[in-house]
């Protein structure tokens, strides 16, 4: 009996296999049929309930009424699968059979990674598991140090919340820094102390806009504890609540290596400093970008990012590439307030192999201004990133930068997480 079953199962499969249409042939074959199952072949943790929720369909339907474009394209923005086959039905007597065939990307790795600005050596570990516990959440935890700075940080991400209406994450970190302040020709310091700073943060925002436009709440409360204050330097610790304002909109779709299309995100924040030791201050910080890939081969992008703060330095953070700019020295030049800005282009070497180098060329500019140091500058650089496959980031990443303000030349390499 069981031999039979297992036969019966096989010779199911052949013929399903075998006699599978797109959805035009189907209906041209025969006729518009109600479909009456929904098949997922290729899940390994992700369970089938769970895909039909990210795909927000069902079985019921007219064939004619499935938009397979559409599922596709929801399939490949997980980020998390890979297309083998496009959809297909199958006629099982009035009705039919929907097949969706994915490919799961292997999704949970830990690696060591390796990362250099301009000699600033920093080592470190990072996991990560973009498919957490098979939902679709994204889960980073991430260790590493130098010769000044330790840092930990743990990041939980879900985009699909509550019947998909809702994202959220939450963070920790905690790290320690040496703080030394200069400007863009990397004269002497004019502020130097050494902080450890613990940072909690939530945020859960409601989608609109066909779900591209996320809006919610954003919660960060931060306490900075510094080791060692420098002669004539009055300030003290620091305990502060970030109450603010997050916008997120993503109008953009996966093309192979790279995303196309516009992509916006702010925070703004009015912080309340819960000791005596601050006055209570504002922080805003936008980014900007706009992608369009030609042959799946040649990118070309558009990028900015600017900021207005009047927050005290203890809590001040450095422009460097955290804020876009990849042509100022390494987390040492400080802002109030900045502008910047980038043209870059990005061609794959080779494509849709194990391995997949590309290479970049840019061009920057900004503006900024911290405690009445106001400075331009603008710089032009190269970038060589290796993708590896079924993996979304890159891997590796070596890069040169050129400062005609400073007439410095900036060296980066990374290995691991890095590459961006």
């Amino acid at each position: 009996m069981t031999k039979k079953i297992f036969l019966w199962l096989v010779f199911s499969i052949i013929t399903i296999s075998s006699f599978a249409l797109d959805q035009e042939q189907l209906i041209e074959q025969y006729g518009d049929r109600q479909v009456l199952e929904i098949s997922v072949n290729g899940l390994k943790r992700t369970t089938e309930k769970t895909l039909m929720y990210w795909l927000e369909i069902a079985p019921g339907s007219l064939v004619s009424e499935y938009d397979v474009t559409n599922i596709n394209k929801r399939i490949e923005d997980k980020k998390i699968f890979a297309l083998e086959k496009t959809i297909e039905f199958f006629p099982a007597d009035k009705n039919a059979i929907m097949i969706i065939t994915v490919a799961e990307k292997f999704s949970l790795f830990a690696v060591p990674f390796f990362n250099s600005i301009d000699g600033d050596n920093m080592y470190g570990g990072a996991a990560l598991d973009s498919n957490f516990w098979g939902y679709g959440s994204t889960l980073l935890a991430v260790g590493a140090f130098s010769k000044k700075d330790i840092t930990t940080f743990v990041l939980l991400k879900q985009d699909e919340m509550f019947h998909n209406e809702y994202a959220g994450q939450i963070m920790v970190n905690y790290r320690t820094s040496e703080i030394e302040m200069t400007d863009i020709y990397e004269n002497p310091a004019y502020y130097e102390s050494k902080h450890k700073t613990i940072t909690l943060a939530g945020m859960i925002g409601k989608k609109f806009l066909d779900k591209k436009l996320t809006l919610g709440p954003d919660l960060e409360w931060q306490k900075i504890t510094k080791d060692k204050d420098e002669p004539g330097n009055l300030e003290f610790n620091a305990n502060f609540l970030f109450p603010g304002l997050r916008i997120n909109y993503d109008n953009t779709d996966q093309n192979f290596l790279f995303r196309d299309g516009f992509k916006a995100e702010s925070l703004t924040s009015r912080v309340f400093s819960l000791e005596n030791n601050y006055d209570d201050f504002f922080r805003s910080a936008t980014k900007l970008s706009y992608s369009r890939t030609y042959n799946s081969k040649i990118n070309f992008a558009l990028k900015s990012s600017f900021g207005l703060f009047d927050r005290p330095a203890v809590s001040e953070e450095g422009l460097s590439t955290f804020h876009g700019s990849k042509s100022l020295p390494n987390n040492c030049v400080y802002a109030d307030d900045w502008i910047n800005g980038a043209i870059i282009l990005e061609h794959t070497l080779i494509s849709k192999h194990k391995l997949n180098p590309t290479l970049s060329y840019y061009y920057e500019g900004g503006y900024y201004n911290n405690d009445g140091l106001n400075e331009k500058y603008h710089g032009v650089g190269s970038e060589l990133k290796v993708y590896f496959d079924k993996i979304a980031i890159p891997a590796i990443g070596i890069g040169v930068a050129y400062n005609f303000s400073n007439e410095n030349t900036i060296m980066t390499f990374s290995f691991g997480m890095g590459g961006e």
